[in-house]
């Protein structure tokens, strides 16, 4: 429910009341007018924030939207993932995708580490409903790129276009986020399970993953060369990691894709001790002299 909040400011001799409206849920902001203010006055989940315009993607159990920050208005920090209350700012439209964009700073973290339950969804759904998904989290399953062995690129402020199909359809996979670890590697071939974020312009929906980790094989493993072998998974102690080519580089990323272990090579095979990580998901990703890539998804036990 909206509520109307009453300001009184001293003008002259007087008092002038401006209205600042109230929303509870990221539902209730989409629904407002264009241009008007609110203050969000629910938690929202960051899933996705990027030093350009110092955006942020925030979600609730009711729906998404991007934070566009381009003057800096925000200055607290945060993690991927924290909660954040109390959004003040406009609600606003750039190429039919609804932005909110702040005109107060925030307040620190309301809560840290939150999950954010991903709704499995086909490109055909996304498409006939662009307005329900925008912003949002979403997975897109058996989605296979046209430009497979090509080399995903981002020339900035703009992004570039890939067509990625499943079985219902067509969307373009858009390199929005020019920090994004994918960006100079090779477009993976076969059938990938894509976590994305929604994007918009003007009609269509459009996709764009957060890290290298969001790309994924619908097999499981990621392989865009031949030849990596990774045992034992689950993993408790070490790992081992085999390849035809020279292995040059071996990273672990947690499964929000940041950097938990980096180590460099020439061998064709390693063992890596993986005792320091907490039992969980990551993703290994191998990085040969050619300068190929492979990713694949270990459980450290």
């Amino acid at each position: 429910m909206k509520k109307i909040l009453f300001l009184l400011v001293v003008v002259g001799f007087g008092l002038t009341a401006f209205a600042q409206t109230e929303v509870a849920t990221i539902a209730e902001l989409r629904a407002g007018d264009i241009g008007s203010e609110y203050t969000l006055t629910g938690e929202v989940v960051i899933t996705f924030q990027q030093e350009a315009r110092n955006q942020k993607y925030v979600q609730d159990a009711t729906g998404a939207i991007l934070i566009d920050d381009d003057a800096l208005t925000i200055t607290t920090t945060y993690d991927q993932y924290d909660g954040i209350t109390g959004i003040t700012g406009n609600l606003v439209e750039y190429n039919g995708l609804l932005e909110f964009v702040p005109t107060e700073n925030t307040s620190d973290a309301s809560s840290t580490g939150n999950t954010v339950e991903v709704q499995t969804i086909t490109i055909e759904t996304l498409m006939a409903n662009v307005s329900d998904y925008e912003s949002e989290l979403v997975l897109i399953e058996d989605a296979t790129f046209a430009n497979a062995g090509e080399t995903f690129l981002q020339y900035p402020p703009k992004g570039i276009n890939y067509e990625v199909t499943d079985a219902s359809g067509t969307t373009n996979f858009r390199t929005n986020f020019g920090a994004a670890d994918y960006i100079g590697t090779t477009i993976p071939a076969g059938p990938q399970n894509i976590t994305c974020l929604v994007g918009r312009y003007n009609d269509d929906g459009q996709i764009t993953a957060r890290s290298l980790a969001d790309i994924e094989s619908a097999a499981g493993v990621q392989n865009l060369t031949t030849g990596v072998t990774i045992y034992p998974n689950p993993v408790y102690n070490t790992l081992n990691i085999k390849n035809v080519n020279t292995i040059a580089n071996v990273q672990i990323l947690n499964v929000i894709g940041q950097e938990v272990i980096s180590n460099a090579y020439n061998a064709k095979s390693v063992s890596l001790n993986t005792e320091i990580l907490a039992n969980g998901v990551y993703f290994v990703k191998v990085i040969n002299t050619n300068g190929q890539t492979s990713v694949t998804k270990i459980v450290k036990k």
